[in-house]
């Protein structure tokens, strides 16, 4: 037989007042007797038979809204197994709006192995987040964490570690990072970033006779973030003879423009073919900053009919901040 302090006694049946009649005239209990008879028996099942298990429940209904507080502890032990688990469950409901919570911590052995497992799971409306540990004999073990944003702040300065969320600039979900990153012993610089830009035109190009001026075909304008990066150049185009019948001498050039000074990156000749053929040209620069423009021109000193035709054009920044 249990000992008082495994029971809960708030919960113990009360006596009936002697001003409470137990039978009815005709010797039958009265309703009251049999109320008293069930609330008697409901107690004494769910605390002195079934010891092994505890719930408790707290809840509050007021003109529709509701919530309430389930705390339930299980012990169970049989021939080939043991359990323990505590699970509490809270829930709020207002109009069509509802949350709820629940943590979990529970161990169980068997003869083939033991694992013990600890969770907390969110929900409000459609949204969830959820955070498990678990740990088994074999082993192995997994922390696992659910959410569509994170952030990491040090208690120590307040500074924002790390966060993980959706960029509306790039249209995806991205993790973040604000301080110096080491993988392995290599240590990646502050702030170090990669950030590719490019620029592609796949419509044609004819260029005649440029009056021994530059002409762009195409252009690309850098955006840095007003840092200051690296950056690997690379520049393609096709070309060929567009229309003949003259001659014709012509160049190539990528060029970088700041404030309206140029430095010429690369350059070559432009060679009369009647097939198309590729250009591919790269350059690496230390000092790439905001607003700088790259631009691949030629410059054709031709007779009247004669032009170059320039396609599949593009320019790409491999930008890493220094």
């Amino acid at each position: 037989m249990p000992t008082e302090d495994k029971i809960d006694l708030a919960r113990l049946p009360p006596v009936l007042p002697v001003t409470v009649a137990r039978t009815t005239p005709d010797g039958l209990p009265t309703k009251e007797q049999l109320d008293w008879d069930q609330f008697a028996r409901n107690w004494y099942k769910t605390t002195v038979v079934n010891l092994n298990t505890r719930l408790t429940e707290v809840r509050s209904d007021t003109d529709g809204n509701s919530d309430s507080i389930v705390e339930e502890t299980n012990a169970r032990t049989s021939a080939d197994e043991a359990l323990a688990e505590q699970i509490t469950t809270v829930q709020a409901s207002v109009g069509t709006f509802t949350a709820g919570g629940q943590v979990y911590f529970g161990a169980r052995a068997t003869p083939s192995g033991a694992e013990a497992a600890y969770g907390i799971y969110l929900t409000a409306g459609n949204a969830f987040t959820g955070f498990e540990m678990i740990a088994k004999s074999d082993g192995t073990s997994a922390i696992g964490l659910s959410a569509n944003q994170l952030y990491f702040t040090d208690s120590g300065t307040g500074t924002n570690v790390f966060s993980y969320g959706f960029d509306t600039d790039l249209g995806q979900n991205i993790f973040t990072f604000n301080v110096p990153v080491r993988i392995g012993t290599e240590e990646i610089f502050p702030n170090s970033v990669t950030k590719p830009q490019d620029s592609t035109i796949n419509a044609s190009n004819l260029i005649g006779d440029t009056g021994g001026n530059w002409v762009t075909f195409i252009s690309h304008t850098a955006q840095t973030d007003g840092g200051a990066y690296s950056a690997l150049i690379i520049a393609d185009f096709m070309y060929r003879v567009g229309s003949s019948g003259g001659t014709t001498s012509a160049n190539w050039r990528l060029i970088r423009e700041r404030d309206g000074n140029i430095r010429t990156l690369r350059s070559g000749a432009l060679s009369v073919f009647v097939d198309y053929t590729p250009v591919l040209t790269a350059r690496l620069i230390t000092d790439v900053r905001d607003n700088d423009i790259f631009r691949l021109q030629a410059r054709i000193a031709a007779t009247a009919g004669f032009t170059f035709q320039f396609d599949d054009k593009s320019i790409l920044l491999d930008l890493r901040k220094r």
